[in-house]
């Protein structure tokens, strides 16, 4: 196992058996908004995270519609979600010059991207500021 793979949760192993349309009903109904996405992209006449809800028939009607969309969560307050993302390769190296600098991101859930890099998602802290710190997207050297 690399340093970007964790061993898997019951409940990683539990929603990555389900149907795109489960696992949007499965994150609202643990508190994290959902929208639909084609690709990475909301639909046309949609408004992306905007549209975002906990709301179980929405959710469902939209995934009828769409039943290959990807799951949008919006990041930041909405959430409770802070969004690191790193593009291959020059993202990689950046972030290992700023942990170098700093100190190693703390163990969170990781997901592959479509392009080969790594989105990290970590919950802030109970009364941080969260507003101008919603997503660090790192593609280029530092």
């Amino acid at each position: 196992m690399n340093q970007h793979e964790q061993e898997q949760t019951p409940a990683e192993e539990r929603i990555n058996t389900l149907s795109l349309a489960d696992a949007a009903a499965y994150y609202a109904a643990n508190g994290w908004p959902v929208f639909p996405l084609h690709s990475k992209y909301p639909y046309e006449g949609t408004h992306g995270y905007r549209d975002a809800t906990l709301d179980s028939d929405q959710i469902q009607q939209w995934w009828t519609e769409h039943p290959k969309a990807n799951i949008g969560i919006p990041t930041s307050d909405v959430a409770g979600l802070l969004v690191l993302d790193v593009d291959m390769p020059d993202g990689h190296y950046s972030l290992q010059k700023l942990v170098k600098g700093y100190e190693p991101l703390p163990e969170t859930r990781r997901v592959r991207t479509g392009n080969g890099g790594i989105q990290s998602r970590q919950s802030p802290s109970s009364g941080s500021q969260t507003e101008d710190i919603i997503f660090l997207f790192l593609s280029s050297p530092l």
